[in-house]
């Protein structure tokens, strides 16, 4: 099919309902995980010519900047980069900017994606789980959310690599008649905004 990726998501701590499902990894446990993700992307290039890229995912076991960064330090940026989520790395309290100057060439995958600050303070002040806080609205349009994509879209164009990106908004459930217009409004915001970056 052409494809050059393959996104991969980690396992998630939390379920669906906001219940705890599996201990958070420890040292060891992270040091493990590193290892199999890097044993995953050396196996996919190997068999089917793909670049595995990691997805950090909210209520997964790497999703805040410590994990994501532990992460990195214990793969092999050879088999395995990182799908930066910039929805997923705001909610959980990351620096996506930070992310992109420490790691510049660990980055080999873009999904842009903006938090409602607001929803994400009340669903965390809840506890609930992520799944629950996208029925709630956290997930929002640009640019009415964080983290604001200019600078991030300058950044990622200051890298001068050919990155494959996806503009998302998770949003479920949804009337159908819903994400177009979102959509339409979202290109429009990116053209005027993008900066270096052609969309």
């Amino acid at each position: 099919m052409g494809a050059r990726h393959l996104v991969v998501i980690p396992s998630m701590w939390r379920g669906s309902n906001g219940e705890i499902v599996e201990p958070r990894l420890d040292h060891e446990g992270q040091a493990r995980h590193g290892r199999q993700v890097t044993e995953l992307g050396r196996r996919i290039a190997a068999e089917y010519g793909l670049k595995t890229q990691f997805h950090p995912h909210a209520d997964g076991h790497v999703d805040s900047q410590e994990t994501v960064e532990r992460f990195l330090v214990e793969t092999d940026g050879e088999h395995v980069n990182l799908c930066l989520d910039t929805g997923h790395i705001s909610y959980c309290g990351g620096d996506n900017l930070e992310l992109i100057r420490k790691y510049p060439d660990r980055i080999g995958y873009v999904h842009l994606k903006q938090v409602d600050p607001t929803v994400l303070a009340e669903v965390e002040a809840a506890g609930v789980g992520f799944d629950e806080a996208v029925r709630r609205g956290v997930m929002c349009e640009p640019p009415l959310g964080v983290p604001e994509l200019p600078p991030v879209l300058d950044a990622l164009a200051a890298l001068d690599v050919d990155l494959f990106a996806i503009v998302e908004q998770d949003m479920y459930p949804c009337p159908p008649e819903v994400p177009l217009p979102i959509a339409e409004r979202t290109l429009s915001y990116l053209r005027t905004h993008g900066g270096g970056v052609s969309v």
